[in-house]
């Protein structure tokens, strides 16, 4: 279960989860957000695969099962919150970089 749950449920919630942070963030067009999600989905979806069995091996072993769903709810606003803060910087780098390029372009058709 833990496996079709990292290699069907992941993938679909990080697209989900990356489409609506691009949006909350200031994309406004379709290439913008389909450029986050390029940029960010390979990272998170590792990230994903290597946290979340160890946060479900830790659960199993050291909470009782009525603390499950407070302990992943947690793991999953630390998650979310360090994804939003890295996609968010690599958004802006890309940003810079572009008006960096484009002032470039303009120097030297001056």
């Amino acid at each position: 279960m833990l496996l079709a749950s990292q290699l069907v449920v992941a993938p679909i919630q990080i697209l989900a989860y990356l489409t609506c942070m691009a949006v909350i963030n200031g994309a406004k067009s379709v290439e913008e957000v389909v450029k986050t999600v390029k940029a960010g989905f390979g990272k998170v979806l590792r990230i994903t695969w290597m946290t979340a069995p160890v946060y479900t091996v830790f659960a199993q072993q050291y909470l009782p099962p009525e603390m499950w769903v407070p302990f992943f709810n947690f793991m999953q606003f630390l998650t979310g919150t360090y994804f939003n803060v890295k996609i968010k910087k690599m958004r802006l780098e890309a940003e810079a970089k572009a008006k960096k390029e484009k002032e470039k372009e303009e120097s030297k058709k001056d």
